[in-house]
């Protein structure tokens, strides 16, 4: 019995000690009051999970991917697979273009980045060479370029000045359009018809490429089914012309309205070039029968103008003379125009001037032969110019033939 009211002596006193803090005045100074117990009970709600710093989570494209249009056969805003890469993704064409449209043309290094217009872009480095970049593989959009005309457009920016190039991605590699662009944004536009991709190398692939070294990125690729638009039915050249604008396949192929630079409108043809920078713009020929002809504008100086590549035309300068005609019109001509076919070098020599009258149309003529392009400053090209009087005008070429004498 004793021992049952010691027992229960000693418990009173122990719940007695507990209740009281248990006697410990350090526990009670450093320990939480039922206030603190609540106010961190509730921070712990409100904090989120801990999340480990080292490990960076792969971002996703962050919104639905719209329906391409109609007549869009390919952009790659909409190429699923591509857009859904992380961003900052790097390495080789099998690293970042997942894409069955895409492939890599070289070793640069490509990285999908973030798209100034929303979505993913690709930015392509260390191009060791100018033809590093990307192939836009088209066996994928089933082109028919018999049935339809295509229009490409290129977004995107370069770190270098220099020309955005749309070109074949096989041997002989040719220019299907091209566009001088200054550093920063770009957009390069082109028609695509069975006429111009026939000798370009295309087979398969358009190559998206830049004639310098610098940075390439691609915002946007857009293919779109436009309007048939038919070549022009090319007439048989008589045997004496060795050169005729209307016999120029190349030239004939291109859609009136297709503009650039030389290397636009020039690149597959071997038998025209520019002097200088204007920008030359094919149009339909006043005719009305479905040629072609050239406007040059943009001119800063006379000598800004188109250059007759006679070294390509197979002339025997030594044992024969050619004859060069050229007509067109140039625009509001001022007083003392005159239209040239003048050497392409010290001395610049004349082959030929005429003057211009104020509706503006010439036909111009000039000889060569090995002494007269010698006499001019020529070696291989004859230079169409205006005079100084007319030298920032904007003039037409209509005819341009090279006849054997």
């Amino acid at each position: 019995m004793k021992k049952f009211w010691v027992l229960a002596i000693l418990l009173v006193a122990v719940l007695a000690f507990t209740a009281c803090g248990g006697g410990n005045e350090a526990a009670t100074e450093t320990g939480p009051t039922p206030a603190s117990v609540n106010e961190i009970a509730e921070s712990n709600e409100t904090q989120p999970d801990e999340v480990d710093i080292g490990v960076e989570e792969p971002e996703y494209f962050p919104v639905v991917i719209a329906e391409k249009g109609e007549d869009v056969v390919y952009s790659l805003s909409s190429d699923y697979e591509f857009q859904n890469m992380p961003v900052g993704t790097s390495g080789s064409d099998e690293d970042v273009l997942t894409t069955e449209y895409l492939i890599g043309a070289g070793t640069p290094t490509f990285r999908v980045i973030e798209n100034p217009r929303g979505g993913r872009a690709i930015n392509i480095t260390h191009r060791d060479q100018t033809w590093h970049a990307v192939d836009i593989i088209t066996p994928q959009f089933e082109l028919d370029t018999e049935v339809n005309s295509y229009r490409l457009t290129i977004h995107g920016r370069i770190s270098e000045g220099g020309n955005v190039i749309v070109s074949g991605g096989d041997s002989p590699y040719a220019t299907l359009f091209t566009q001088a662009s200054p550093a920063g944004d770009f957009t390069l536009t082109g028609t695509v018809t069975a006429a111009t991709i026939a000798n370009s190398g295309e087979r398969g692939h358009f190559r998206v490429s830049l004639n310098n070294l610098g940075n390439l990125a691609i915002h946007e690729i857009l293919v779109e089914r436009i309007e048939l638009i038919a070549p022009f039915n090319i007439p048989e050249r008589p045997e004496n012309v060795m050169y005729s604008l209307n016999t120029d396949e190349y030239i004939q192929s291109r859609i009136p309205g297709d503009s650039g630079n030389g290397a636009a409108i020039f690149g597959g043809t071997i038998f025209l070039t520019d002097s200088g920078s204007p920008t030359f713009t094919i149009v339909s020929h006043p005719s009305g029968d479905a040629s072609r002809a050239i406007r040059v504008s943009d001119r800063r100086a006379d000598w800004h103008t188109l250059d007759i590549n006679v070294g390509n035309m197979e002339l025997d300068l030594n044992a024969n003379s050619y004859t060069i005609r050229v007509s067109g019109v140039i625009v509001d001509p001022p007083e003392g125009s005159t239209a040239d076919l003048m050497g392409t070098s010290d001395p610049w020599g004349r082959f030929s001037s005429v003057e211009v009258v104020a509706d503006g149309s010439f036909t111009v003529e000039g000889v060569i032969n090995a002494e007269s392009m010698a006499e001019n400053g020529s070696s291989d090209k004859v230079r169409l110019a205006a005079s100084a009087e007319a030298g920032d005008a904007v003039f037409y070429v209509y005819e341009l033939e090279v006849i054997k004498n």
